[in-house]
């Protein structure tokens, strides 16, 4: 009677622990989505333009370009930073340029980097055969395929290299621009 006993006050443990996990989880969720919603955390001309999207004022925008592209976690920190100010870039087809334009200026909205869509993929860096050298940082994040010509263009003259050494090195056999 122990035995059973003992067993199944494990497995009650365990249930009681695989409930409070569910529901932190699920409260984590919430949080990001309300976030996601509210447009948290993007530069103000971005959130007035994807604002504008979502209420059909913007047609042709495709999101903003963190939210398009999936970056391996070791690599977060180092596409940030090539990214810049550019990470709340908003996606939108060529032609919705002026439109987007007029909207910042009509609303003082703010600021925004605005990225068109252009099939015309730019020209990639080459890969250096250093084994420091982890790749062109296009080619190493992962974007639906609609938008790869403008993660190229923000990021295919990026080398991600693993250390400031190796940067000093290759840095002299790069084209100039």
């Amino acid at each position: 009677i122990d035995i059973a006993c003992d067993r199944e006050m494990g497995v009650l443990e365990r249930r009681t622990k695989e409930e409070s996990d569910h529901s932190r989880l699920k409260a984590q969720l919430e949080v990001l989505e309300q976030s996601e919603q509210s447009l948290a955390g993007y530069a103000e001309g971005a959130r007035y333009l994807l604002d504008a999207a979502r209420q059909s004022k913007l047609s042709g925008t495709r999101g903003a370009l963190s939210a398009a592209l999936d970056v391996p976690a070791e690599l977060e920190v180092a596409i940030a930073a090539a990214l810049g100010d550019t990470l709340d870039a908003v996606l939108l087809d060529a032609n919705q340029l002026e439109d987007a334009l007029g909207l910042l200026e009509s609303d003082e909205a703010g600021r925004a980097a605005l990225l068109p869509l252009d099939e015309r993929i730019s020209n990639l860096l080459d890969k250096p055969s250093d084994d420091n050298c982890l790749g062109v940082a296009s080619e190493l994040v992962n974007s639906p395929d609609e938008l790869r010509g403008a993660v190229r263009l923000m990021l295919g003259q990026t080398l991600i290299v693993r250390d400031r050494s190796t940067a000093r090195n290759l840095i002299k056999d790069l084209p100039t621009h």
